[in-house]
């Protein structure tokens, strides 16, 4: 009877966002988001005295509004349940995100207002250095990625399961060179007495 409860419309937007497609787009998303990001440290490292072209701003203003829909279709196919499922971790990540690059977006209105104005002071000078901070959160997402690839997500498992034994074996590793520099360095030093 729980499932008769839910509307239809609800039932429409679950399935939309568990279809394989959707899953597609957004890893995809979130990997060319992570790229533009790159790019964009890289371009505004090499370009220290000039100005970040427009077009990231444009870009980054996409990726949110994309993002915010995507957060937006699964609070409204999950209603409350969305902030308490299974994947809470992943939906409060996805919050944190969205609302981190919205804020983003708003400082980065009102200083580019406040430059055209002239109007600058060191401390929106200082917002800006904590939002170029703040979007390294953005990169946090791809961590997302681990949801959507069920053999990313068994490699990270099988990878941390296997770090006790990768440690012992790189002491073993370790003792196996230790002994062996003993070992040549005594011979060679052996040799160059005699």
């Amino acid at each position: 009877t729980a499932a008769k409860d839910i509307p239809e419309w609800r039932r429409r937007l679950q399935r939309l966002e568990t279809s394989t497609a959707w899953s597609l787009f957004f890893a995809g998303a979130i990997v060319s988001n992570c790229i533009l990001i790159g790019i964009q440290v890289e371009y505004t490292a090499a370009n220290l005295m000039e100005d970040v072209p427009d077009l990231f701003f444009a870009l980054s203003t996409l990726y949110a509004f994309v993002f915010l829909v995507e957060l937006v279709i699964q609070i409204l196919a999950y209603g409350e349940r969305f902030f308490c499922s299974s994947s809470w971790a992943w939906n409060y990540l996805d919050v944190f995100i969205v609302t981190s690059s919205l804020v983003e977006l708003c400082i980065n209105l009102s200083f580019t207002a406040a430059e055209a104005a002239g109007s600058t002071s060191t401390s929106q000078l200082r917002v800006l250095r904590v939002v170029r901070v703040a979007r390294l959160a953005r990169v946090v997402r791809i961590i997302k990625l681990v949801k959507f690839l069920r053999a990313l997500r068994t490699l990270i498992y099988s990878i941390i399961c296997t770090m006790k034994s990768l440690f012992w074996a790189l002491v073993l590793v370790v003792l196996i060179m230790y002994v062996f520099a003993i070992l040549l360095t005594d011979t060679v030093t052996s040799h160059l007495l005699d």
